[in-house]
């Protein structure tokens, strides 16, 4: 169940605010705290999703042991399928980052530039992809109900949005050009 991993970032959130404001207000550690805030955010939303799936119980027969021998059969192939996985995503933050990071090394007005193009990239970016993994689980999960006329609604709503969103985009972004 997805609503575990909500769960998870809000309870998280909620911590993270108030360990972050701690850090890098009251003790005065700037960027460093809220670097340090950051990394216990992340280990808070692998112990809450952890916290969560273990006491539901629901999950118990899922879990397998990492010295199961399962886990040692086809590696390569397992290998190959989470390199290529992960570098879909991985690929398109340091293509951010890497712009990010070049223009570090040019004058402030190119840093703050760069700063307010990666925003606004990442608000026409992120969103349509918060809708599209709701919108692969809940197909998915109208699939798996043998609800096909459910599925397609649903496939049906998130194309409509997501072409809402590209449109609301374009025009914000052309309203910004002024």
């Amino acid at each position: 169940m997805t609503v575990y991993g909500l769960y998870s970032n809000i309870i998280s959130s909620f911590i993270h605010f108030f360990v972050s404001y701690f850090l890098a207000v009251y003790l005065d550690l700037g960027m460093l705290g809220i670097s340090l805030a950051s990394c216990f955010h992340f280990f808070c939303r692998f112990f809450t999703l952890l916290l969560c799936l273990k006491v539901s119980g629901r999950f118990e027969r899922c879990l397998v042991s990492i010295t199961d021998a399962d886990n040692f059969k086809n590696l390569k192939g397992q290998f190959m399928l989470s390199l290529s996985a992960a570098s879909l995503g991985v690929w398109s933050w340091w293509a951010f980052d890497i712009f990010t990071l070049i223009a570090s090394y040019m004058s402030i007005e190119d840093l703050a530039a760069q700063t307010v193009l990666r925003n606004i990239g990442l608000l026409t970016f992120m969103i349509p992809v918060g809708l599209s993994v709701s919108a692969v689980i809940l197909v998915g999960n109208m699939i798996g109900a043998k609800n096909i006329r459910g599925a397609v609604i649903y496939a049906k709503m998130i194309s409509l949005s997501g072409v809402i969103w590209a449109v609301g985009s374009v025009l914000f972004i052309n309203a910004l050009q002024g």
